[in-house]
């Protein structure tokens, strides 16, 4: 098992992902949990070739640890994630698992929150540095039990599958590009089968 730090890891020509994906009517998938390329904005992050895990530092009460991978020139894509939330958060309210898409940078992006305290999920906009909740319902978010996430993103509609079963749809266009990442707030959890999907064309 590797450590992902905070150095930006050296990437294999052959299997770099694609920066400028063509939008057509092919689905072509990549998988990213074996890839080298994470950077990481804050925590130590594990990762295996199936796996990549996150463990609360007690010392560390820094709140958000993420670590993206991808171009923000990816747009119109699918992201499919299998996570699980391994311990309780240790600052209740806060606390439990974040899946950034569309990200920008620190102060543009989208996230779709798993309030393991609050027991909801919350779609957030931050957008030229400035927090927004655009979407928000109950959900039943328990530890160690596995869960299916898929979002899509086109043309202003994200739409967010869990479990097998439609959750949210929102509208909203403020930002139409940007690479993918995950995210931990005071607890561990564990993602596997991290894949983005283009639509690409048929040769």
């Amino acid at each position: 098992m590797s450590s992902l730090t905070s150095e930006r890891g050296s990437g294999n020509s052959e299997t770099d992902l694609i920066a400028h994906p063509i939008i057509t009517q092919k689905w072509i998938p990549h998988i990213l949990c074996g890839q080298k390329r994470w950077k990481v904005f804050s925590g130590t992050w594990n990762k295996t070739a199936h796996k990549i895990i996150y463990r609360q530092e007690p010392e560390a009460l820094t709140g958000e640890n993420i670590a993206v991978i991808g171009s923000t020139d990816w747009s119109n894509y699918a992201l499919k994630i299998d996570f699980k939330i391994i311990t309780e958060s240790i600052k209740p309210p806060e606390g439990g698992a974040i899946l950034y898409y569309n990200f920008r940078n620190m102060k543009n992006y989208y996230s779709l929150h798993f309030c393991h305290a609050k027991q909801t999920i919350e779609i957030i906009k931050r957008f030229r540095g400035e927090w927004k909740t655009i979407a928000e319902q109950d959900f039943n978010i328990e530890t160690h039990k596995d869960n299916n996430v898929r979002i899509n993103t086109a043309a202003g509609i994200h739409t967010f599958m869990i479990n097998g079963a439609h959750a949210l749809e929102v509208k909203d266009e403020d930002i139409s590009k940007g690479c993918i990442g995950l995210g931990i707030k005071y607890c561990d959890a564990a993602f596997s089968r991290v894949t983005v999907a283009f639509r690409q064309a048929i040769k």
